[in-house]
């Protein structure tokens, strides 16, 4: 879409004003920016000159480093839980298993 629509904002007022339909949007396809039919307003141009969808795209770009930080930190809390979850499990056990024999240390 972003580059649909700086593709029609390169192109000159008249040649825009010869796609508009009833509506008043311009249709980019029979410019040659689009394959098929695509409807943009003169608003949605004028952004593209000025490079607004440009740098909404840039910022949702995506970000490896921050991305392994932010999962490497569940991770080590997960390693964290799992590993006193199972240290607690084999110290339940154990108590029960004395319990069960009488408390009488094993031989």
């Amino acid at each position: 879409m972003m580059l649909t629509l700086e593709c029609g904002s390169r192109l000159s007022e008249e040649t825009l004003r010869r796609t508009l339909n009833e509506h008043g949007l311009l249709d980019l396809g029979k410019v040659g920016c689009a394959s098929e039919p695509f409807r943009a307003s003169f608003d949605e141009i004028r952004q593209a000159r000025d490079g607004v969808w440009r740098r909404d795209w840039q910022e949702t770009r995506f970000d490896m480093k921050a991305a392994a930080e932010y999962a490497l930190g569940y991770a080590a809390v997960a390693l964290l839980l799992v590993n006193l979850l199972g240290l607690a499990f084999v110290a339940v056990r154990a108590v029960f298993g004395w319990i069960a024999t009488g408390y009488r240390p094993a031989p």
